[in-house]
């Protein structure tokens, strides 16, 4: 052989990437997938609610109404005319909560009696205005709560309103 001649060596390619690295990150893409749609399902079943989301605060504030259906009294009105008159009315008494109704229904006898009282002292004339059937509707509220004994400032009653109105 001769002196001063180099042989090189052919060169040899980088070793190529483990296939463990592809595994790696398929496994990674996975779990991120995975981990992503179940957040997104955990989200949709709890339908969004977080502490601070005002859409369902303000939902909840709104609570539906509930009411207590009065049986309907019939009573005798006096008149000027000196004609007999006869009022029939049905009434909605609406409360609080389901809690006020049944408070309300225990006392029914108290409240009915009261209320027939009330009814039959009013006459024609004054129930025949729309001021008078305001003024009346206010006073069956008064009438619905007094028999409760509420503390002050405290109401059972909301609103009283009418069903049917029929004076005859």
């Amino acid at each position: 052989m001769a002196k001063g001649k180099t042989v090189e060596k052919p060169v040899e390619a980088p070793p190529a990437k483990p296939k463990k690295t592809k595994l790696i990150i398929l496994a990674i893409v996975a779990v991120l997938l995975l981990g992503g749609g179940g957040l997104s399902t955990l989200y949709l079943m709890s339908d969004g609610k977080k502490k601070g989301d005002s859409r369902h605060s303000k939902e909840e504030k709104e609570k539906l109404p509930v009411f207590v259906t009065l049986e309907k009294f019939t009573v005798n009105l006096p008149s000027a005319d000196g004609v007999d008159h006869f009022l029939m009315i049905g009434v909605d008494v609406m409360v609080e909560d389901v809690k006020t109704a049944e408070v309300i229904k225990a006392h029914m006898p108290e409240i009915r009696n009261g209320l027939l009282l009330l009814l039959s002292s009013r006459t024609v004339e004054g129930l025949s205005t729309l001021e008078g059937k305001k003024k009346l509707s206010a006073d069956i509220v008064k009438q619905v709560n007094e028999p409760l004994h509420l503390k002050e400032g405290e109401k059972a009653a909301l609103d009283a309103l009418f069903s049917e109105f029929v004076i005859q």
